[in-house]
């Protein structure tokens, strides 16, 4: 703001003169040729001194905004960019990370935003009665919709196969995830919108409603 007050009136002087440059242009090619030759001798006498190029600086500027308002903010204002408002993240957790971020009921584990969902296969899992007895797992969920056996591999044997058998640990990896992916796709997704047109809540309250 201090910067906004200095500055009001040379951005006032200066679009007084843009004006009046717009008016008569033959004004300001004369101008111009007037102030180059001067700028010219200043340079050689001060030699070469910053003031000269600040003032010249200053000279151009025609509106303040740029001195209170960051670039970035700036230009996306002029291209009518509107980013204010795209990430609000809150976060779930009853480890007290709940109370420092948001004021919401405490669900489990899990950070939430409003323009993305974020869709847990596990509590649909959770929450499906449907499912065969025993089968609330994600390995058995796959088993018995997909008829699918995904590869399984022992947590401690993780890190000794990626040194030894990484392409066996790489089988691993895009087994657990084509078996996620066509679990949710075929069961997950479509349960969850469609009840989502049923019930007024967002898909995540939707998908972790109790």
């Amino acid at each position: 703001m201090k910067a906004r007050k200095e500055l009001q009136p040379i951005v006032k002087c200066n679009i007084e003169r843009e004006k009046e440059q717009q008016s008569h242009p033959e004004l300001a090619i004369l101008t111009r040729a007037t102030s180059m030759n001067v700028r010219s001798s200043d340079l050689m006498v001060d030699n070469l001194s910053n003031v000269n190029v600040v003032e010249k600086q200053i000279d151009g500027i025609i509106e303040s905004r740029e001195f209170d308002i960051p670039y970035h903010i700036r230009v996306c204002i002029n291209l009518k960019i509107n980013v204010g408002l795209w990430y609000g993240v809150r976060g779930q957790s009853s480890s007290g990370l709940q109370n420092q971020l948001a004021s919401e009921k405490i669900i489990q584990d899990c950070y939430l935003s409003r323009p993305c969902v974020y869709m847990d296969c596990i509590k649909w899992i959770k929450h499906d009665n449907y499912l065969p007895v025993g089968s609330h797992r994600p390995k058995a969920v796959t088993k018995a919709k997909l008829r699918y056996n995904p590869i399984e591999i022992d947590p401690e044997d993780i890190c000794r196969l990626a040194v030894e058998q990484p392409q066996t640990l790489s089988n691993y990896s895009v087994s657990d995830a084509v078996a996620t992916y066509y679990l949710y796709m075929k069961y997950v997704h479509t349960f969850i919108f469609s009840l989502g047109t049923i019930i007024p809540m967002r898909s995540d309250e939707v998908l972790r409603k109790d």
